[in-house]
């Protein structure tokens, strides 16, 4: 059943639509070719910003603004400039934090996230400190708009690290439970929110798939969960296949 149609504002697709309509109509079914469509909004200037790597884009100003002391220093003066410019005294909510910009590393969990959340919460001061020293590369809004997406979208992963990460707690049991409701909010939730992201959102999804693939088939994992009150085989049986429900029925067998 067809309740509308998803499409950008070619002329072609004005006339697909019409087309549709009269076949439907000859069918004896009410389809409007414009009540029933969506137009899906081109944004040029947000796909060039995106094609144009603009991770590899942040780690080259962050690292200009790093390059040396003198620069260092002259940027924590901009965001008191800032602060002091919009009247933003401490304890304000609104006032920059007087902080560095930090840059990832790939053996560190979450730093890029970081990397872009320390970024975006200083976009105001980076883009006045940009326009004093023209020798710093330069972002764009549209760059800025798609770090904000990025941002959101790791946000996910970065938060489940975290809690996977607490100090003082045993989290072995909960690896498969969390990662696995990771995986259904980025497939339901964040691929609906981020569209434009989608191609990288799958990615991050057929890695995660794959760890999982690993860890149901580790001892140690499966009898984390089994002797964890909170999970228990009955958890395994509502959220894996028979034959991995029954794996992890033998394992338990073969622990005890």
């Amino acid at each position: 059943q067809i309740s509308g149609v998803t499409l950008d504002n070619a002329s072609n697709n004005g006339t697909c639509m019409a087309s549709v309509a009269y076949h439907l109509r000859r069918m004896g079914f009410q389809f409007d070719p414009i009540g029933n469509r969506v137009r899906y909004v081109c944004d040029p200037n947000y796909w060039t910003a995106l094609k144009d790597n603009v991770l590899k884009a942040a780690r080259a100003l962050i690292t200009a603004i790093r390059s040396s002391d003198q620069r260092r220093a002259a940027f924590l003066s901009t965001i008191t400039s800032v602060n002091d410019k919009n009247n933003w005294q401490d304890g304000d909510s609104r006032a920059l934090r007087i902080i560095m910009l930090v840059k990832d590393v790939e053996t560190r969990w979450s730093s890029t996230f970081l990397m872009i959340d320390r970024l975006l919460e200083l976009h105001l001061a980076v883009q006045e400190y940009i326009q004093n020293d023209h020798e710093i590369p330069y972002i764009s809004n549209d760059q800025f708009r798609v770090l904000k997406d990025i941002r959101r979208f790791l946000a996910y992963p970065h938060f489940m690290q975290e809690l996977l990460s607490a100090e003082r707690t045993p989290t072995l049991a909960r690896v498969i439970p969390m990662y696995e409701r990771l995986i259904q909010l980025l497939r339901n939730k964040v691929r609906v929110k981020l569209p434009k992201l989608r191609h990288a959102i799958d990615a991050s999804i057929a890695k995660l798939e794959e760890y999982l693939d690993h860890a149901r088939c580790t001892d140690l994992y499966v009898l984390a969960m089994v002797f964890s009150p909170a999970i228990k085989l009955e958890w395994i049986k509502e959220h894996w296949s028979p034959s991995e429900h029954e794996r992890a029925r033998t394992i338990v067998k073969r622990a005890v």
